[in-house]
C-alpha cells in the first residue's frame, strides 16, 4: 500500500503507553486530488523533476495500489518525459494485470514557489 506522511511530530512519554505532545510540524502533501472534468486529477508538488516523477507515480498509487509493482526510479529533466514515463507505466500494468487508467495527459504548468518546510 502507498503511504503519506502529513507531519512530522514530538512527543514526550509519560509512561504506561500515554504521550503529551512537545512539538509538532505539518508537511506539503506531495500530491492533492483535484475537481476536474476527467475522472481523477492531481497537483502534484515536488522540489525538481525527479520528485515530480515519484509524486505523480504514488499519486496514481493511491488510486491503484497494484500499481506500485510497476513504478521506476528513472531520471527525467522534463515533463513531457514524465508523461510519457507513466503512460508506459499505465500501458504495462494494463497489459499485465489491467488498470483503470488507460492515459495520463498534460494539462498543467510548472509554478516555482517557495516555502519553507513547514509550508508557509
Amino acid at each position: 500500500m502507498p503511504l503519506s506522511i502529513h507531519g512530522i511530530h514530538l512527543y514526550e512519554s509519560l509512561g504506561q503507553s500515554k504521550y503529551k505532545p512537545i512539538w509538532s510540524s505539518p508537511l506539503i502533501a506531495p500530491f492533492t486530488e483535484i475537481e476536474h472534468t476527467a475522472d481523477i486529477a492531481f497537483l502534484i508538488r515536488g522540489d525538481h523533476f525527479i520528485q515530480l516523477h515519484r509524486h505523480a507515480q504514488i499519486a496514481l498509487a493511491f488510486r491503484f495500489p497494484p500499481l506500485l509493482q510497476f513504478l521506476n526510479q528513472n531520471t527525467f529533466d522534463n515533463l513531457e518525459d514524465i508523461i510519457i514515463d507513466l503512460n508506459d507505466t499505465i500501458a504495462k500494468a494494463d497489459s499485465l494485470i489491467g488498470c483503470p487508467f488507460k492515459a495520463i495527459s498534460f494539462h498543467g504548468q510548472i509554478e516555482e514557489k517557495i516555502r519553507s518546510l513547514n509550508g508557509r
